[in-house]
């Protein structure tokens, strides 16, 4: 074996175990600052190797992942010991944020109103004036209005800038719902944020909204979590598959793959599309930048395409596609009135210079 090598397998080995031991010294020290809880490694150890396990076995219904050489399983292993750091922030999220904690459609009003205001307003035709070229193509070759994909952007990240949004790193939230699959790791994990449980069926618990069914929402029942973790993790597995196979597609390293953010259940790109649904609407050999307006507002109207037509109702049920609460449609069509003429005004400039 070449010197060369050898030294590589070494600095590799040599890596890794630095990196091991630097999580097993500081991960209690996180999970202790941040959660004020006592983190049993071995249970996280045993979720992490459910991951790998479905990740590498055939499922009924799946095929297993076309990795190519780089983004092999064993370049998950190499990834372990980062995902574990990460992964208390991801399996904490659920218990936070992940049920009905806030309510959007009983702060719609404030929302619109904001919406309303000059500085909104004028951030929205921003967005259009600045990609007005790509906007237009998208337009013309899938039939979204422009004003349409601005108010979707909006609520997903803002128009890109990712104000006020949540960021969470991506392979390590899909793994985390992933290991949830095991039932000891998910026992385990249901026990030790018992308090966040208590917390949310408070909150639950004091909710006056009409048609709202408290039953539907009885976190003290850990069976509840059971369901919902399960659920959860079973619909993670694809994800997670995809996003390693998207990797190339997007331009994704080692480290760049580590340090891909999106939502908290594995949402990714500045349009929030899941792993799975952008390996469908992804062109063969297309790459991307997650993060380019230019490269992901063609994606959102390439996608919103199949179901988008003329009429209002036609509209608000594409816009359901992409998201299917009321309060989420309300939005996109009240950011879409508000900026229409400014793009009206745009078309027409587009179309004279031509």
């Amino acid at each position: 074996m070449p010197l060369t090598q050898v030294v590589e397998m070494v600095k590799t080995v040599i890596l890794r175990v630095t990196v091991l031991v630097s999580i097993a010294l500081n991960l209690n020290v996180l999970a202790q600052e941040t959660f004020g809880i006592q983190i049993d490694q071995k249970q996280w150890g045993q979720g992490l190797k459910t991951v790998r396990d479905l990740i590498a076995s055939k499922r009924s219904g799946n095929q297993n992942p076309v990795f190519n050489d780089l983004y092999s399983l064993d370049w998950l292993d190499y990834l372990y010991p980062e995902l574990i750091e990460f992964q208390i922030y991801a399996v904490w999220l659920d218990l936070t944020i992940g049920a009905p904690f806030k309510d959007p459609a009983r702060r719609l009003p404030a929302v619109i109103e904001r919406l309303q205001a000059s500085t909104s307003i004028e951030r929205a035709n921003a967005f259009l004036e600045e990609h007005c070229f790509v906007l237009g193509e998208s337009y013309f070759s899938c039939g979204v209005e422009p004003e349409y994909i601005a108010g979707i952007i909006s609520i997903e990240t803002f128009f890109g800038t990712y104000k006020n949004v949540f960021k969470f790193p991506t392979l390590a939230t899909l793994a985390s719902w992933v290991a949830l699959n095991n039932p000891t790791f998910r026992s385990y994990i249901i026990g030790t944020y018992k308090h966040a449980i208590d917390a949310k069926q408070h909150f639950v618990n004091n909710r006056t909204d009409k048609n709202f069914s408290t039953a539907k929402y009885d976190f003290s029942q850990n069976s509840i979590w059971e369901n919902r973790a399960l659920s959860r993790s079973k619909r993670s597995i694809s994800q997670l598959r995809d996003l390693l196979n998207l990797a190339e597609s997007m331009n994704l390293n080692y480290d760049s793959i580590i340090k891909l953010e999106g939502s908290w259940v594995g949402a990714i790109t500045d349009g929030q599309f899941m792993p799975t649904t952008l390996r469908d609407i992804l062109k063969a050999g297309e790459i991307i930048d997650p993060h380019d307006l230019g490269d992901v507002i063609p994606l959102m109207a390439r996608y919103l395409m199949p179901y988008w037509g003329e009429s209002p109702e036609q509209i608000n049920k594409a816009i359901g596609r992409y998201n299917s609460p009321k309060w989420y449609r309300t939005h996109v069509t009240t950011v879409a009135k508000l900026v229409e003429a400014r793009w009206k005004e745009l078309e027409s400039e587009f179309n004279s210079d031509e």
